[in-house]
């Protein structure tokens, strides 16, 4: 009794095929498919199928392009100076996300530099007698003994 003979098989040595049979969808045109048009297409082409959260958002503003126009024009209103001069200058530059999209489409960030670009009050900080600066939000170790502001 003896074993099969078995033809043993080495990566790189693999006979290469020269049919689209084994491509999905049988044929080799049948991977390139129109964009969905309408959320009804959308929603039929992506059925059953796991998708991220950033894919979806993303889809959801090429189908609802005045709507995602406006939300970005809005969040535009929104910077200052400073904020246009780093929104103009990534323009000009031509960044892109992992999608092709231009990096200054995202809300996200449009939100990301409002946030660099706005300055956030300091906090008060108290001078003692004896000219040492503290934070008013930390106990300050007084003669009388500890003073917790609040």
């Amino acid at each position: 009794m003896a074993r099969k003979n078995v033809k043993i098989e080495t990566p790189g040595q693999e006979a290469p095929q020269d049919d689209d049979s084994d491509l999905i969808g049988g044929d080799a045109g049948a991977g390139i498919t129109d964009p969905a048009n309408t959320e009804q297409e959308l929603h039929a082409a992506t059925a059953g199928a796991t998708v991220s959260e950033q894919t979806v958002k993303q889809r959801v503003a090429k189908l609802l392009d005045d709507a995602a126009l406006k939300e970005r024009n809005a969040a535009l209103s929104d910077l200052n100076a400073q904020g246009f001069a780093v929104i103009t200058k990534f323009e000009a530059y031509g960044f892109t996300d992992e999608h092709g999209h231009p990096l200054t489409n995202s809300l996200e960030f449009i939100a990301l530099v409002t946030t660099a670009t706005t300055s956030q009050a300091a906090p008060a900080v108290v001078t003692s007698e004896d000219g040492a600066r503290k934070n008013p939000g930390k106990p300050v170790l007084t003669e009388h003994g500890w003073h917790v502001p609040g």
